[in-house]
């Protein structure tokens, strides 16, 4: 079987698992059951490229955007949508020869470029890979960053003025010093 990943200049190539009826999203871990055959194939390149650098199995979810294909007919780059989720697997359950009930969690939304069919060890049964460029939609720039910064420094400042007209007997030190020690704007916001 090739490995997709295995040199530098393919560092973000990784293989494709075509989702039918499912999104994954950035930082949702998501059950899915998975029985068609490329894509089993393509599990078994991300599993073995794992193993070869000790990093986590990675795939890229993607939509089929064509509803016709059933679960046991390969997918071609054309049924496929350009964007979908860079996902880290974190459980594999199951046999190959039965499908396997596999866990994975969205790590970030990506860009599919540069697609390829890889050769697997079963004849006939071929794979795709495809480059993950992350989505300009989904990635923080400086701008947005300086955004975010500006807005929990205002969160805390007005939290602050809150505590401050607390009892002291109220727990309003214990709180100043949670305000104090958030660095995170998403603390603030759930």
């Amino acid at each position: 079987m090739s490995n997709p990943e295995s040199s530098p200049e393919n560092s973000n190539r990784f293989a494709v698992l075509a989702l039918r009826n499912l999104v994954v999203y950035p930082g949702i871990s998501v059950p899915i059951r998975v029985g068609r055959q490329q894509s089993l194939e393509a599990l078994k390149s991300a599993r073995e490229l794992a193993a070869n650098t000790g990093k986590p199995a990675k795939v890229i979810a993607v939509l089929q955007s064509a509803h016709e294909i059933d679960h046991t007919s390969p997918v071609k780059e054309s049924d496929l949508y350009r964007v979908g989720t860079l996902c880290e697997i974190e459980r594999i359950n199951g046999s190959e020869s039965e499908g396997v009930q596999l866990l994975f969690k969205g790590l970030e939304r990506v860009t599919l470029e540069d697609f390829q069919m890889e050769k697997s060890s079963l004849e006939g049964v071929d794979f795709i890979t495809a480059i993950a460029k992350t989505d300009p939609v989904g990635a923080n720039t400086a701008s947005t960053l300086a955004k975010d910064h500006a807005v929990m420094t205002e969160l805390k400042e007005s939290a602050m003025r809150l505590v401050h007209l607390l009892p002291s007997s109220s727990g309003a030190e214990q709180l100043t010093k949670l305000l104090d020690g958030i660095t995170d704007l998403d603390f603030l916001t759930y």
